[in-house]
């Protein structure tokens, strides 16, 4: 909503104004002894806007701990932040306030036009980096913020950028691979499974380390399950993720999933073997 008060930066004169005192709303307010005589002026006064309302700035709206009050020619008594009242009421006029106001904005454009100068050389001088800060991850976002705010990253956070864009690049590739498998219905019941193993994960258990392992069945069904120990121990020392691609056969009892038709839990898993080797998924 515009607003068409005396007290908007649109229409105030800073020079129409007395200041009157400084005031302090943040953490432990009650203990800072403000003005008693001023908190009256502001309470008393006439004009009821924005800090009488919700306890934010009377010219901008912005909340603030740090305040300052001032007396405008009509008697109204308002209460800024103390930005504002370093940037806009400490002028003797309207025409220095506005002067003030486009050197500031002339010299922010300038160094923006500096900044991205020195952006895009960057850029230039690290071929993909562009394409990579564009990738939708919060870290990636908040370097690329970094890059536009400073003129350039650290070779650190440019490998760590490259990284971040290659990983979420490889989950969208798993995704989409998932996505154009054929959903196969889990067939529940106690049977011999033969599948490949399409990867492992180490958990920690109430009842101690668990090794479990993720497999599609060669009809297609995907099961979980825990990694039967006969094929641990065929590990040995190496981490069971090397299983990963292995075609493995066992026999175990299946449960269809509650929340899935296409996924399925294996239990009781026993008489197992890896029978071959098999291309990873």
């Amino acid at each position: 909503m515009n607003r068409t008060d005396i007290h908007a930066p649109s229409t105030f004169s800073p020079a129409e104004y007395r200041y009157l005192g400084s005031l302090y709303f943040g953490p432990d307010a009650d203990a800072w002894e403000n003005s008693p005589e001023l908190l009256a002026a502001v309470r008393n006064s006439a004009f009821k806007g924005n800090f009488a309302a919700k306890a934010t700035c009377d010219h901008c709206g912005a909340h603030f701990n740090y305040g300052e009050a001032f007396e405008h020619v009509n008697g109204d008594v308002i209460v800024v932040g103390h930005i504002c009242a370093n940037e806009a009421f400490g002028y003797d006029s309207r025409r220095e306030y506005e002067l003030a106001r486009m050197k500031k904005a002339t010299e922010l454009s300038r160094e923006r036009g500096v900044r991205a100068t020195r952006v895009a050389r960057f850029l230039e001088a690290n071929p993909g980096l562009g394409a990579a800060l564009e990738v939708d991850h919060p870290i990636i976002a908040d370097i690329n913020g970094k890059l536009i705010k400073y003129g350039d990253l650290s070779h650190k956070q440019v490998s760590f950028v490259f990284r971040l864009a290659a990983e979420v690049a490889q989950k969208a590739d798993r995704q989409a691979e998932r996505d154009a498998e054929p959903k196969i219905a889990v067939i529940p019941g106690r049977r011999e499974i033969t599948a490949t193993i399409l990867g492992t994960k180490v958990q920690d258990s109430q009842f101690g380390i668990q090794f479990k392992m993720l497999v599609r069945c060669t009809d297609g069904q995907k099961l979980w399950s825990t990694i039967p120990a006969s094929v641990v121990q065929t590990v040995g020392n190496e981490p069971v993720s090397i299983l990963r691609g292995r075609t493995i056969r066992f026999t175990g009892t299946v449960q269809v999933s509650d929340r899935d038709a296409c996924f399925g839990f294996v239990s009781r898993p026993s008489k197992a073997s890896i029978v071959e080797t098999s291309v990873a998924a």
